[in-house]
């Protein structure tokens, strides 16, 4: 039932004597922040420390990472590769996708 069938409906009770009751109040929705989607990807795992023995191994894995990722979704805004990580991570910042 709609809002203005409701009130006619109200209106309609109110003149033929009986006692009327307030239309319930329309639902609010709750104050949800729209989100973004980001672009920015955690990577982890993606070495080991305690085998690697060439200091520059970032570098590497930043150039694989890259490469995988202009192949299937775009050219990389940015790459970190922490080599002190204790989780072996790479922080990635991805082109935005448009949606189909």
């Amino acid at each position: 039932m709609s809002a203005a069938n409701r009130a006619e409906l109200m209106q309609k009770l109110a003149r033929s004597g009986q006692p009327a009751t307030p239309a319930p109040a329309a639902p609010t929705r709750p104050n949800v922040p729209m989100v973004q989607p980001s672009t920015c990807v955690v990577l982890q795992n993606m070495f080991d420390p305690s085998s690697e023995t060439d200091p520059n191994f970032d570098q590497e894995i930043k150039l694989d990472v890259e490469e995988e990722i202009e192949r299937s979704i775009g050219k990389v805004k940015h790459i970190f590769v922490d080599k002190n990580s204790t989780v072996s991570s790479a922080y990635v910042r991805v082109p935005v996708r448009s949606r189909c």
